[in-house]
This record gives C-alpha cells, structure tokens and sequence, in this order.
C-alpha cells in the first residue's frame, strides 16, 4: 500500500471549482438522520446551498473562522485536501473537500458578503481567498478508508491546546 504522502499532490483551484462535501461526518453532530447525497448530485445549486447552510450552523463555528479569515487573510498552513469529484469531465474539473470544509464555507460566506455589496475587499483579498492551493488526493490509488482516516488524522489528534501562559 502506498504511503499517504505520496497520494497527495499540491495544485491550484479556484474556490468556485471546490464542492463542499454533502456527506460531511460533521453533520452527524448535528443529530439529524444522514440520508447519503449520490455522488453524482454533489455539484447541484441545491445540494451545494444546502450543505453551505448546514455548515453556517452555530454547531460548526463557521462565522467565527470567517472573522478570522476577513481579518488575517487566509492562511494556508494546513492545507485543504481535496479528491477530484467523479461526475466532472477533465475540461472544468470539480473536486469535492475531504478536509476543509469549515474553510471553504467560510470563504465562500466571504464571498457572498462581497457579492451582495456588504463587505468591500481589495482584488489582493479577493485573490486570497479564491485562488487556493490545495493538496489532491489520488483518490484512485488510495485505500478506500483514505477519505475517512485524513480527516480522522486532523480531528482525533487535533492540535494541541496551549497552556495559559503560552496563550498570553
């Protein structure tokens, strides 16, 4: 079996290419019955809104990482990993987030706060937050259970807390 490091790739996507995963595990917290989306209605406008709002819930903590994002920049120090979505054609590829959805929505939320004229950011901002480098997974030659383990890996690790004189 190959080494997970060595299936993934980093490229370049535009935010607008990145589908948020409808099959979030995350969603499973919200204590709803999860009725699996096929993957070949990943890419609809409804789909897509509604997994966007589901992620905009309190529970999720999105608003808080969007403040941050609008206020630092996007930071890419742990990068989004992405797999190519199975329904694109290799002339306008999709691809669907494994970890990153929390980011993704809050840049999108970015993005709709432009849009409707509610925030102003400079083309530099802009740029920041659409132009994404990210890791691709080879989804073909990973384990199937690779869309579970890199998220497990971010999420049951976690990043360590600091203490509190390392917090002042």
């Amino acid at each position: 079996m190959p080494s997970l490091t060595s299936l993934l790739k980093p490229v370049q996507v535009n935010l607008v290419d990145l589908l948020l995963d409808p099959n979030n595990p995350r969603f499973a917290e919200l204590g709803q019955k999860l009725d699996a989306v096929p993957e070949g209605r990943f890419a609809e406008e409804k789909v897509q809104q509604q997994t966007y709002e589901r992620m905009k819930t309190p529970r999720f903590d999105v608003a808080e990482l969007r403040d941050t994002i609008k206020n630092l920049g996007f930071l890419p120090m742990d990068r989004i990993v992405v797999r190519r979505w199975k329904g694109s054609d290799s002339a306008s590829p999709k691809f669907v987030v494994v970890e990153g959805n929390r980011r993704i929505a809050a840049l999108n939320w970015l993005i709709e706060l432009q849009d409707s004229g509610r925030e102003s950011f400079t083309s530099e901002q802009l740029n920041n937050f659409t132009q994404l480098e990210v890791l691709l997974l080879d989804d073909e030659a990973a384990p199937e259970n690779s869309m579970l383990i890199l998220p497990g890996l971010r999420h049951v690790s976690g990043i360590k807390e600091w203490g509190p004189y390392q917090k002042a």
